[in-house]
């Protein structure tokens, strides 16, 4: 069902406390930090050891998470069933991000040549592998049921698969800083672009609320990842540097102590209330 800009404000305002909501940063060597109802400081070290850290999905409890690696593979934590992963194919390309089904029942890999390997409940919608890409693929945005997805290259191009529909794209803009992360709007006709410079940019039913590029003196510490709010009033914008930026409805849970980063952070997911 279709909510109206009026309804999505209404349920916004009673979307419950901080407590109900949580966040996840995830550092190059697989370090967590969680805030609010989100849960980090794993000791992940071995079970990391001599793979790249390129994403991480949280569970719906936001009591465990995915994180995937370069190779492929899917490192389980606290509530997160394994649903299989990529490391025994023979990819083509490294995996670049991870998205999970809001039910926590499966998940996508996706390779920066537009590949797309789908995990237990997940259902696979096609893939951009083997078109010639002008750019690397960056991001995977799934719509909330999970029926389609968008496929977010770095020059800001936006691939469409499933039931979602194609709302624009920055390809072909000339953009200033590569694109880095995508989020759906919760109606699913709509999406936000981020760049690692630090800008936002809105297409279909995606609102603008601000980005890093607005604030005083603007960053220098490049984006890594966003994500939404449940009711499109909102985002989130993480850095490599640890800091998070809260724009609209959502809320500023905390930043990575101070000292504590020694690798750059480089995954990010959140959990709204539910």
């Amino acid at each position: 069902m279709s909510l109206s800009t009026d309804e999505r404000w209404r349920l916004a305002q009673t979307e419950g406390p901080a407590s109900e909501v949580g966040y996840l940063l995830v550092d190059a060597s697989g370090t967590t930090f969680g805030f609010g109802r989100v849960r980090g400081d794993e000791p992940l070290g071995c079970r990391l050891a001599g793979r790249t850290v390129v994403d991480v999905a949280l569970s719906p409890t936001g009591l465990g998470h995915w994180i995937a690696t370069a190779d492929g593979d899917v490192v389980c934590v606290g509530d997160s069933p394994s649903h299989g992963n990529a490391s025994d194919l023979a990819l083509a390309a490294p995996i670049v991000a991870i998205a999970a089904l809001s039910s926590g029942l499966g998940y996508w890999l996706i390779s920066s040549d537009g590949g797309v390997f789908a995990f237990g409940g997940a259902r696979f919608h096609g893939s951009a592998g083997g078109e010639p890409l002008a750019q690397p693929i960056v991001d995977v945005a799934p719509s909330p049921s999970g029926d389609g997805y968008w496929l977010v290259s770095a020059d800001g191009g936006v691939f469409t698969f499933g039931a979602v529909q194609f709302y624009g794209s920055a390809g072909g803009l000339g953009l200033e800083s590569p694109v880095i992360a995508a989020a759906s709007t919760p109606t699913g006709e709509g999406y936000w672009i981020a760049t690692a410079a630090g800008d936002v940019l809105t297409f279909g039913d995606a609102i603008y609320f601000g980005a890093p590029t607005d604030l005083a003196g603007g960053t220098d510490d490049p984006v890594i990842g966003m994500s939404a709010s449940r009711f499109s009033f909102g985002y989130w914008v993480a850095t490599a540097g640890g800091s998070v930026h809260a724009f609209g409805d959502t809320y500023f849970l905390g930043n990575a102590p101070p000292g504590s980063i020694v690798d750059p952070v480089v995954a990010f997911d959140a959990v709204p209330a539910t």
